[in-house]
């Protein structure tokens, strides 16, 4: 199995691919990918030269959405499940309007996203394995971000699934497309600072709540990772037409699906 080694040159790839990816899931404005775990900003002007082994855990958490004024949103909670190993490799199930696989695998140099109401996978492959580590930015610089400019300690002394955790507030720069927001989140350094929990606040008060509901310490089950063998291999836009075949309404939508297009040819 490879490990996670950061070259000096730094590529965001995966964070455009995965902000594609949960499209349906962006709220307040905001792009807040996976309570900080999936979702992270790359830093194009840091350098990561170290090789890393990261602490393996599963999770389950849930976000709920609010309305300015604090009125809960009437789409229900997106619920997500998430594993990590040990090399950076990570597998995350998201079910909300539908549910959707994606799988980071450092083994394998592979970032693939299954699609279940259409047994579709899109698989986007990677040259090396210093491509792959910088797209993943899963190492503790990354993720624990110093103190200062935008982030700011709140408090330090408390612990959560018998976790010690930091709680600090982060200033979000506006994104283009979406609105500035500020987010507070609950983490835990010892996991590279993942968040147990995370609200997300923009301009208009709008809020994103996602809260962690279980945490297991330890090597992740083998099976989140495997590719089921009945998914078929299909571009993006490949994939949003076997949609909008099936169900008479788009997924991505065709600007989405562009886009990830053009980077699934990249990466082929």
């Amino acid at each position: 199995m490879h490990a996670l080694s950061w070259s000096p040159s730094f590529v965001s790839e995966l964070a455009s691919l995965e902000r594609a990816v949960v499209k349906r899931y962006i709220v307040l404005g905001a792009v807040v990918l996976c309570a900080g775990v999936v979702g992270y900003w790359a830093n194009p002007r840091r350098v990561f030269a170290q090789r890393i082994t990261l602490t393996p855990f599963t999770a389950e958490f849930a976000r709920n959405q609010y309305r300015p004024g604090g009125t809960p949103d009437a789409r229900p909670a997106t619920h997500f499940k998430y594993y990590r190993r040990d090399d950076g490799s990570r597998a995350t199930t998201i079910s909300g309007d539908g549910t959707l696989t994606t799988i980071v695998d450092a083994s394998r140099l592979e970032y693939t996203i299954l699609e279940t109401s259409t047994l579709s996978k899109i698989t986007f492959r990677y040259p090396s394995l210093e491509r792959l580590a910088s797209a993943l930015n899963l190492n503790e610089e990354g993720q624990c971000p110093a103190l200062g400019g935008p982030v700011e300690l709140l408090e330090s002394a408390d612990e959560r699934f018998g976790q010690q955790i930091v709680h600090r507030r982060i200033r979000e720069e506006k994104i283009k497309g979406f609105a500035r927001s500020t987010r507070e989140e609950w983490v835990v350094p010892a996991l590279n600072c993942f968040s147990l929990e995370t609200v997300a606040t923009d301009t208009t008060g709008a809020r994103a709540v996602t809260k962690v509901t279980s945490l297991e310490v330890g090597p992740p089950a083998a099976a989140a990772f495997e590719i089921p063998s009945a998914y078929v291999e299909r571009s993006p836009i490949a994939m949003e037409q076997e949609y909008k075949t099936r169900f008479a309404k788009a997924y991505w939508g065709d600007k989405v699906s562009e886009v990830m297009e053009r980077n699934y040819w990249k990466l082929r």
